[in-house]
This record gives C-alpha cells, structure tokens and sequence, in this order.
C-alpha cells in the first residue's frame, strides 16, 4: 500500500482507533490464556512458559489500563486542551498610557 495513497482524512481516524484495537487484543489474550490455565491445567513440564507469559500479559493488561485511565489519559486532556489555546484569536496589543 502507498503511504501516499490514504488519504489525509483517514490518518487521525487510524491513530484513533489502533490504541482500541490493540488494548482488546491485549485483554482478549490475556482473559483467554487466565482462562484456559484455570480450566485445563498447565500440561507436563510448560509450567515456566506459561507462568513466563502470565507474566507478560499482565504487565500489558498494567500498561493498557494505566493508558485508559492513567497518566496518558491525561496527557490527552491536556495536549486537547493546549491545541484550544492555540486557536483561540490572541488579544490586540494595548498601548501603555504615558
């Protein structure tokens, strides 16, 4: 695919919507393998891999929740908030009265 080719419109949308996609992902996979260890068991032998991608997992269920809620939660408010400052019209100068 072209990078030229999407068009300029679509851009914000694509940055808008990967943190979703990604963080469902995150918590999908990490319900899913909590999930199975806990209703079939860990097979022979694997219990270090699996307690190793456990691990994994919620460190990025930690990092998704802290992006939702946290400090890049606010961040967002804040960079929104300083992009309004920034179109606001500025105040004509005054003169100083002598």
């Amino acid at each position: 695919m072209d990078p030229n080719s999407v068009t300029p419109a679509i851009v914000p949308i694509i940055r808008a919507g990967a943190p979703i996609v990604i963080s469902i992902v995150i918590l999908l996979t990490f319900g899913a393998t909590v999930t199975l260890v806990l209703t079939r068991g860990l097979p022979a032998g694997s219990e270090p891999i699996v307690m190793m991608l456990i691990g994994a997992l919620v460190g990025m269920v930690s990092q998704v929740s802290n992006f939702w809620i946290g400090s890049s939660s606010g961040s967002r408010d804040k960079d929104a908030t300083i992009a309004a400052a920034k179109t606001m019209a500025p105040a004509p100068p005054t003169m100083p009265i002598p």
